[in-house]
């Protein structure tokens, strides 16, 4: 799953960063309030601004 280097980029608001366990699909939230208000559309629009791939 290619996706830009490690701090080459500012992650989404909700996230404390992208790795290959977020690029799957999991992600680990620390605060309760982003994770009950995290939706689909907010992981939608994080996800191209890390990945490799554009298209």
């Amino acid at each position: 799953m290619p996706r830009r280097r490690h701090g080459s980029h500012s992650p989404a608001e909700w996230s404390e960063s992208f790795a290959w366990y977020e690029m799957a699909g999991g992600y680990t939230l620390f605060d309760v309030e982003k994770y009950e208000d995290l939706g689909e559309s907010e992981v939608e629009e994080a996800l191209p601004g890390i990945s490799m791939i554009v298209g």
